[in-house]
């Protein structure tokens, strides 16, 4: 509580790579660990900071170094998580007593995880706990979802729930699953199956992702490396898919259509939330691994982009070929980049463990983030999962979205307006621009928008009902998606007010009867 034993600063500005301007100086006399909701000195909490002349100024930059104390054993829920699933899969008896209700009726098991647990399931692969205290292989299978990092967990003062914001780390041991060199660190080929294949104790993986997690989860880094030279090659046992254009997690699937302008962006965003959901792929996905685990079925081939096929690309409008929509600015060279920080010479980076000593870290280089191509409409065509909206889309979808508030949001202020509130970014929404109904209509905007409208594209509503069916139907023969959930994405597309009402012409209907003969 001391504030003495802290240095904090501003500073008014910071490039893209994480330089500061000049560091100034906030007097410990100016500042307390205090709670102040009605102003200077509150009450002394340690989770709280107090500016004596608040409110903070959201124009600048704060940090703090502070010396702490008593780090938690963080890997303690690793080895729960494994005890926990050894016990169910193989025993009969607890230790203290008890049995296990479900005691010889598992053949097969896996582990999912979307996002954070995701993480948390790298790390429990990578630090070898799927194997169990008797050698025994814990988990068959494991899914991390939506997800490009390392759980760093590991080290003194370990980030459990870290997003690699600036200064976290993450991106210090592999996030690829072969043995490959970390050629930012030259550091020699290591992955986070090695000591499982060691321990011969690899589950089945299987790893799905989207276009979001390109922009804001620096997942590149997990098909090309910190460096993006060539792509990693996938073992065997991992079997990953793309969502070309998808949001974190996913949207809603909504197959409503509105003019370009009319819905009202979500506060603090600067596009429409993305649609294209994930749900009925993960599903089909889910059926074929679960076919894998327990009669050894093959999955689908993986599907993603990659270097060799000229799909993966840096993040620039021009190298993904983003085309000019009135409305939709290119912004997705905002993607958070991957740094090689200096945590002192305490940590084993390769191993993502030991005892940082700098704080912040240094900032020694900013390595490249590599997205995907795009078509003329800006839609991501590349090789991935085939989403029904992506095959049949209403508009324009991508994986990044810009907030608009600044780190602190309109509600930043509490009281005195000494106490901030991180804004957590628009980006996991994902961006969606809507196509115009009718070319007169999209030629009429100011300025005029080049993206074909749905009358161009379908002709009619049942012309763009065809689309759908014959993408559903593609999905299905694929296996990436279920005959049931194709039959539910028909039945929404034929209830959606796309192109409907609206009179159609003959050459709209000539166009539509052309899609449902093909």
């Amino acid at each position: 509580m001391d504030t003495k034993q802290a240095e904090f600063w501003t500073v008014s500005s910071q490039t893209f790579e994480g330089v500061d301007s000049k560091k100034t100086p906030i007097p410990s006399a100016q500042w307390a660990w205090a709670y102040c909701p009605s102003g200077w000195p509150g009450t002394p909490n340690p989770n709280w900071i107090c500016l004596k002349n608040g409110p903070f100024n959201p124009s600048l930059l704060y940090e703090m170094a502070y010396t702490a104390k008593n780090p938690l054993v963080l890997g303690v829920g690793f080895a729960a998580f494994r005890d926990l699933g050894s016990f169910l899969r193989y025993e009969t008896a607890a230790p203290g007593g008890g049995s296990n209700p479900i005691s010889g009726t598992v053949k097969k098991t896996y582990t999912v995880g979307a996002s954070q647990s995701g993480a948390f399931i790298h790390g429990f692969i990578f630090w070898g706990f799927n194997k169990d205290e008797n050698g025994r292989i814990v988990f068959d299978g494991a899914w991390p979802q939506i997800d490009g990092r390392m759980m760093v967990m590991n080290i003194r003062w370990g980030q459990p729930n870290n997003l690699m914001y600036l200064y976290m780390g993450g991106d210090e041991a592999p996030v690829w699953w072969a043995d490959y060199p970390n050629l930012a660190r030259r550091l020699p080929p290591n992955g986070m199956l090695h000591r499982c294949a060691n321990s011969h104790t690899c589950p089945q993986i299987l790893e799905t992702f989207g276009s979001a997690e390109l922009y804001s989860e620096k997942f590149s880094a997990s098909l090309c490396g910190f460096t993006c030279i060539a792509d990693i090659a996938l073992p065997s046992n991992v079997h990953r898919y793309y969502s070309p254009g998808a949001t974190h997690g996913g949207g809603d699937g909504s197959f409503t259509w509105a003019a370009p302008g009319t819905v009202a962006i979500p506060a603090g965003q600067s596009l429409l939330n993305n649609p294209i959901p994930e749900t009925f792929t993960n599903n089909a996905l889910t059926y074929a691994f679960i076919q894998l685990l327990m009669s050894g079925t093959p999955m689908p081939p993986s599907v993603y982009p990659t270097l060799a096929h000229g799909e993966l690309v840096p993040n620039t409008a021009a190298a993904e070929g983003f085309p000019n929509i009135p409305g939709l600015p290119y912004q997705g060279d905002q993607a958070w980049p991957p740094f090689v920080y200096d945590f002192g010479p305490g940590e084993n980076y390769d191993q993502e463990s030991g005892v940082p000593t700098i704080q912040p870290p240094i900032i020694k280089s900013v390595l490249p983030v590599y997205a995907t191509k795009v078509n003329k409409d800006g839609n991501e065509d590349v090789t991935g999962l085939p989403t029904v909206l992506g095959e049949a889309p209403l508009g324009t979808y991508v994986g990044w979205n810009l907030a608009t508030t600044g780190w602190y949001g309109p509600n930043a202020s509490n009281g005195s307006g000494s106490v901030g509130q991180v804004f957590a970014g628009a980006g996991n929404s994902g961006g969606y621009l809507p196509f115009w109904d009718t070319k007169a209509r999209r030629q009429a905007a100011i300025p005029p928008d080049p993206r074909l409208s749905l009358q161009e594209r379908y002709g009619t509503h049942a012309g763009y009902v065809c689309v759908v069916t014959a993408a559903a139907n593609e999905a299905v023969q694929q296996r990436f998606l279920l005959a049931s959930d194709a039959q539910t994405l028909i039945s929404n597309a034929t209830a959606s007010n796309v192109l409907a009402p609206y009179m159609p012409t003959l050459a709209d209907m000539t166009r539509a009867n052309f899609l449902c003969s093909h």
